[in-house]
């Protein structure tokens, strides 16, 4: 399945702060820790963070990155 910028954004935006966005790449380890942080809020920081450091990223690099063929 390929992968897309724009639904990561989303999960990073609306799931960011349970690890939606990491489960969404296949960083389950990750998103586990998400998981079972978020009651600290740190997840939803770094979430934030993410997402703001992935909106600037284009297409192209987000699909190098995540997208091999």
């Amino acid at each position: 399945m390929k992968k897309q910028r724009i639904f990561f954004l989303f999960y990073a935006l609306a799931f960011g702060w349970v690890g939606g966005h990491r489960y969404y790449l296949g960083h389950t380890l990750a998103g586990v820790f998400y998981t079972l942080f978020f009651w600290t809020f740190i997840p939803g920081v770094i979430a934030l963070v993410e997402l703001v450091i992935y909106s600037l990223k284009s297409d192209e690099e987000f699909d190098a990155a995540y997208n091999r063929k």
